[in-house]
């Protein structure tokens, strides 16, 4: 997210189509205002946004609070195989939250219980495992421990090499991100590798 979007409000010509409506100006002063608020207060790695306040969305739909309206192609982050608002998942959400139990998975619980033997029961016979964590990157530095632990205790220390592909974003965290592909997001992590151990003495 590198390139600064420009808050210069254009007039669109109108579009009302099954997945687009446009209207009026864009940005309008309204969006412009509240972008600049956000770059007063975000780092300058937010500004790669399109300059669109979402206020709300409904399956691959989203709009502003003026009445545009688009089509989110990018995938919803977090919601891409449902998209905004499934009823099911909301239901789910809204039982949960008024039950009132909100834990994490430091603790036991009955959805937890019924999580891990659902996703057990639809991975390959080899995965029997699960390990629920908050995000993305989170998962991914969990990969990168495992697969640390499990290369130095079969090859040592020698195995020190991750492949991954060109151009791939894991996370923001440290681990992910040298994992990921994307030479900018991890030109600021300096590794030096270690002198060879001395033999003898």
């Amino acid at each position: 997210m590198a390139r600064e979007f420009p808050l210069t409000p254009r007039e669109v010509s109108p579009v009302s189509t099954t997945y687009r409506v446009l209207k009026g100006l864009l940005p309008d002063e309204r969006t412009v205002q509240d972008i600049q608020r956000l770059r007063q207060a975000e780092p300058q790695s937010m500004r790669g946004q399109p300059p669109v306040i979402w206020d709300r969305a409904e399956g691959v739909s989203v709009y502003d609070a003026r009445g545009n309206k688009w089509l989110d192609f990018s995938s919803g982050v977090l919601i891409t195989n449902a998209g905004h608002g499934h009823r099911h998942i909301v239901d789910a959400i809204v039982r949960q939250a008024q039950k009132p139990l909100l834990t994490t998975y430091c603790f036991p619980n009955q959805p937890r219980v019924e999580l891990v033997q659902k996703l057990v029961s639809l991975a390959p016979r080899s995965l029997n495992k699960v390990f629920l964590l908050s995000t993305g990157a989170e998962g991914t530095e969990c990969a990168l421990k495992l697969l640390r632990t499990y290369g130095r205790k079969t090859g040592g220390d020698a195995k020190s090499v991750i492949v991954s592909f060109l151009d791939s974003f894991h996370g923001r965290t440290m681990g992910a991100q040298q994992m990921g592909g994307m030479a900018g997001g991890k030109a600021w992590i300096k590794n030096h590798a270690l002198p060879p151990a001395r033999r003898g003495s």
